[in-house]
């Protein structure tokens, strides 16, 4: 008989099982793993996703004093948010949407490493593979009969957007086909609550507008990064570089997915260039900034050292020079 009392009840099941009940800390043995990831290195490029968050004065400073590393996410409450949205990208991509045959754009085998570009998602790999069985024995199979499930044959590759003439680089979560047209896919991970706070928001004209009381989503910086997107897409189709019409063209599905009950509620951005015109300038004017060696000459994101942006910049020191104590 179970003890009333939890202490007895973990003494009782340490006689049956014949040892110690130890615990193990679990959450600290993960939390030390993700904070091992390295310190990020960014490149001379302007990531999509950035942009709308983007500051002239340091983009300017970081190419002038050539200094590209960013601080390192050492929070594990956010590295497993992070970590929790990239499962729930993977499982909408070669699950949800991919059962549907409605995803589009690069599939890679999982067990050859194949790819087939401009697809929706494949039926069986044909080729054969050789692999090693514990005793050391060399066996051939297909690639078809490695996983038992369809969805684990084939991993969904997002389509990298690229604009050579202004350095932007982009990777959206995919492209989708509903109803005799074609979207840009982009999905967000939220809490319930903010999902559930997001029926009175709408988009007009590219911008969201939301009543005075309701302050949650779509956040205006994913709807940025989504409009970018379209002016990125509509390029790329006009040089030639992404087999896609863009008379079926239907915009941006801008999708949020809560973490606990993976309610959905979904956005469409209608194609423009709007957007993509406006940082296109503003890269513009950072180039300009950069090669006069002027980056304080530039529109700052912050108005002063404690601004929350500010707190994270190498290049706060520069922009907001600390007062020197005066002598009394």
């Amino acid at each position: 008989m179970i003890s009333q009392s939890l202490e007895q009840f973990f003494h009782n099941l340490a006689k049956v099982i014949g040892g110690t009940v130890t615990t193990i800390d679990l959450s600290a043995i993960i939390d030390t793993a993700l904070r091992t990831e390295p310190v990020r290195e960014s490149k001379d490029v302007y990531y999509a996703s950035h942009l709308p968050y983007m500051c002239d004065v340091r983009e300017a400073f970081k190419r002038v004093d050539n200094m590209w590393k960013e601080p390192a996410e050492t929070d594990p409450a956010s590295l497993k948010l992070m970590a929790l949205g990239s499962a729930v990208h993977a499982l909408t991509q070669n699950k949800l949407l991919a059962q549907n045959n409605v995803l589009w754009g690069t599939w890679r085998c999982r067990s050859c490493g194949m790819r087939i570009e401009h697809s929706f998602r494949p039926a069986l790999c044909t080729n054969t593979v050789k692999t090693t069985t514990l005793i050391g024995d060399s066996v051939e199979s297909t690639c078809a009969t490695r996983f038992k499930k369809h969805e684990d044959r084939w991993e969904y590759e997002e389509l990298s957007l690229v604009c050579d003439a202004k350095n932007i680089r982009g990777r959206c979560d995919g492209i989708v086909f509903l109803h005799n047209r074609w979207y840009i896919f982009e999905l967000k991970t939220v809490s319930d609550l903010a999902l559930d706070d997001m029926k009175y928001a709408t988009i007009q004209n590219h911008r969201v507008v939301v009543p005075e009381t309701f302050n949650t989503l779509p956040n205006q910086g994913h709807v940025d990064q989504a409009s970018i997107y379209n002016g990125l897409v509509i390029n790329m189709i006009q040089q030639g570089k992404l087999p896609l019409a863009l008379d079926t063209f239907g915009g941006a599905l801008l999708m949020y997915a809560s973490r606990g009950e993976l309610k959905i509620r979904s956005f469409c951005i209608l194609p423009g260039t709007q957007a993509y015109t406006y940082y296109a300038g503003r890269i513009d004017t950072i180039d300009m900034l950069v090669k006069q060696k002027a980056p304080l000459n530039g529109t700052k994101k912050c108005s002063s050292r404690t601004s929350t942006y500010a707190k994270g910049c190498p290049f706060v020191d520069k922009c907001f020079p600390r007062k020197k104590a005066t002598q009394s």
